[in-house]
C-alpha cells in the first residue's frame, strides 16, 4: 500500500506562472533524559541549539538510489564502529573476536539519514532530538527491537566521520535538552550525488498513532522538584483505546489512497522559510491522536499530516485528488461550547472583536487564557510569544480583565486548564466528520482541529456531517463558515 506512495502526491512545485509549533511539539515521540554536560554560554548560540524537532524514525524510501546511498554509508559506519570495538577489548585486556554485522544498525542508518535529510530540505539549520537513556527504547512509542546501542553505534559513527553534528545534551537558560543531531554539509553533498528527493520519501504506518501523555511538571525548588515535560507515557490496552487505533489506522490507510499536494510555485515555497518551523515536510502524512495529563479524556486532537503546521494563508492552495478544495471551520467553537455548558447563549457579536484591539492578536490571546492553567501562564505565554511586543505584563492582565468583563458567564473556564476537555470534545466532533465523510461520500477531509479540507464539490456534504456531528457530541447546533481564500 505504501510502496512508493510520494508518487501519487502531486509535485511539491507547480510551476502555474501565476497553527504552528506547538502542534509539532504534541507529537513528542521520545522521552528527553539523558543529559551531558555540555554548556551553552553563547546565547545566539544556545537559541540556534533550541531550535529542533523529535526524532521521528518512521520515513522510508523505497528508492534505489537511496538504498544504495544507504549501502555505502554502512560499510563505513561498521568499519568505525569495529575498530572502537576492537579498541575497547584491546583496553579491557580482552581477545575481540571480529564483531558480527546486526540488522538493527541498517535499520536506524536508514530511518535517521531519511529524518535527517527531510529536516534539512525543510530548515538546515534545524536540529533533531533524540535519546541514549535505555528505558525510552522499550516504549511503545519506539521502533520494535530497537536498543539504545543500535542508535547510539551509528549516531557516533555518522559523528566520527564528519556526517553529522552530535551535541550529546545542553544547558540554556537554566533548562536541559536532549541530545541533538543535524547534517552536516558532508552529508548533504551525498545526498545530492545520489540525486536524492524529499518526493522519495513516505511515512511508515507501523508507528503507535494514540499517544498519552503526562502533564507538565513546573519546577519547585524549596521542595527539590524539578521541572518536567509533558512526556509521552505508557498505558493500558483497553477496548476503547484498541478501538480508536483501529479506527485511526483505517483513516490513514484510506489517506494514503489520496493524492494531497500543494499548488505552490517555487518562489512561494521558499517564502515559507519565513514562517519559523512551518516550511511542510510533504512526506509526513500519519495522523496520530494525542491525549493530555495521562487521561484519555483530555486532548486528544490528530496531530502529524504537513498541512496542520502549514500557515493558513498557505491553506487555499491545497489540493486533493488535483482538485481544489474549501476550507470550512467551526467558528469560535470552543466558545460556543462553554456558553452552552454555562446555559447562557452566546453573545450575536463576533466574540474576538474588542474596540482598538487588532481581532487575530484578540483569537490568539483567547484561545491561550482558555488553554492556560492559572492567569500567570496565561500572561507569560502571551508575553513571552510577543503577541502584543509593546505591552508589558502588567498591561496584558489589564486586557484579560476585559476579556473577562466581556464574557463574564463563562470567565470561570479561562486560566482553568479546562482547554483540554475542550479539545477533546472537538477531538471526537472531528472523529465522526473523518469517518462519516469517507463512508458517506466517499470523500477525504483533512483535519486542522476544529477546521475540515475537502474538494470543493463536497462543500455541502461536509458542510451536512458537520452540523451532524457536533450536534451529536455536544448537543447544540455550533456555527460553521468558509474560510476565505484570501
Amino acid at each position: 500500500m505504501f510502496r512508493a506512495l510520494w508518487s501519487k502526491f502531486t509535485n511539491l512545485f507547480t510551476d502555474t506562472s501565476k497553527d504552528n509549533q506547538e502542534a509539532e511539539e504534541e507529537l513528542s515521540p521520545l522521552v528527553e533524559l539523558a543529559f551531558d554536560d555540555f554548556e551553552a554560554h553563547d546565547e545566539g548560540k544556545g537559541i540556534e541549539l533550541q531550535n529542533s524537532k523529535h526524532i521521528n524514525l518512521y520515513f522510508i524510501s523505497d528508492d534505489e538510489h537511496f538504498k544504495h546511498l544507504i549501502q555505502q554509508l554502512l560499510d563505513e559506519c561498521w568499519a568505525v564502529i569495529f575498530q572502537k570495538r576492537i579498541e575497547k577489548a584491546e583496553k579491557d585486556g580482552k581477545v575481540e573476536v571480529k564483531p558480527r554485522k546486526g540488522k538493527h544498525q541498517k535499520v536506524i542508518l536508514q530511518r535517521l539519514i531519511a529524518d535527517l535529510y527531510l529536516c534539512n530540505q525543510t530548515d538546515p539549520t534545524r536540529y533533531i532530538r533524540y535519546t541514549r537513556d535505555n528505558n525510552s527504547y522499550s516504549s511503545r512509542y519506539m521502533l520494535k527491537r530497537i536498543g539504545r546501542s543500535h542508535v547510539t553505534d551509528i549516531v557516533d559513527a555518522l559523528c566520527d566521520m564528519g556526517y553529522i553534528e552530535s551535541i550529546l545534551g545542553f544547558h540554556f537558560s537554566g533548562n536541559s535538552a536532549s541530545p541533538i543531531v543535524r547534517a552536516e554539509p558532508k552529508l548533504i553533498e551525498l545526498t545530492d550525488q545520489y540525486k536524492l528527493r524529499p518526493n522519495m520519501f513516505y511515512e511508515s504506518m507501523e508507528q503507535e498513532a494514540i499517544i498519552l501523555k503526562q502533564a507538565k511538571v513546573k519546577a519547585d525548588k524549596q521542595r527539590g522538584i524539578k521541572a518536567e515535560g509533558a512526556k509521552p507515557i505508557g498505558y493500558d490496552e483497553t477496548g476503547t483505546v484498541s478501538k480508536m487505533r483501529k479506527s485511526l489506522n483505517a483513516y490513514n490507510s484510506y489517506l494514503s489512497e489520496n493524492n494531497i499536494g500543494l499548488n505552490i510555485t517555487k518562489e512561494q515555497f521558499t517564502a515559507l522559510s519565513v514562517f519559523p518551523n512551518r516550511k511542510p515536510n510533504m512526506s509526513a502524512t500519519i495522523l496520530k491522536r494525542v491525549f493530555n495529563n495521562s487521561s484519555f479524556e483530555q486532548g486528544g486532537r490528530f496531530y502529524g499530516g504537513w498541512w496542520i503546521t502549514l500557515p493558513s494563508q498557505y491553506r487555499k492552495h491545497i489540493t486533493i485528488n488535483g482538485k481544489e478544495t474549501i476550507e470550512l471551520d467551526f467558528k469560535a467553537m470552543h466558545i460556543q461550547i462553554m456558553y452552552s455548558k454555562e446555559g447562557v447563549d452566546m453573545p450575536e457579536t463576533d466574540p474576538y472583536t474588542f474596540d482598538e484591539l487588532e481581532r487575530d492578536k484578540v483569537k490568539t490571546a483567547m484561545l491561550t487564557v482558555i488553554n492556560a492553567n492559572s492567569r500567570a501562564d496565561a500572561v507569560n505565554s502571551l508575553s513571552r510569544r510577543r503577541v502584543w511586543p509593546s505591552k508589558s505584563k502588567e498591561e496584558i492582565g489589564a486586557i484579560l480583565d476585559i476579556f473577562e468583563s466581556r464574557h463574564a458567564p463563562i470567565a470561570n473556564w479561562f486560566c482553568s486548564g479546562k482547554g483540554v476537555e475542550l479539545q477533546y470534545i472537538d477531538s471526537k466532533v472531528a472523529d465522526i466528520i473523518l469517518t462519516s465523510m469517507r463512508d458517506n461520500h466517499n470523500c477525504l477531509a483533512l483535519p486542522i482541529h476544529d477546521s475540515f479540507i475537502v474538494e470543493v464539490s463536497k462543500e455541502g456534504q461536509l458542510w451536512h456531517e458537520m452540523e451532524q456531528a457536533s450536534l451529536q457530541v455536544t448537543g447544540i447546533h455550533i456555527s460553521i463558515e468558509r474560510k476565505s481564500p484570501d
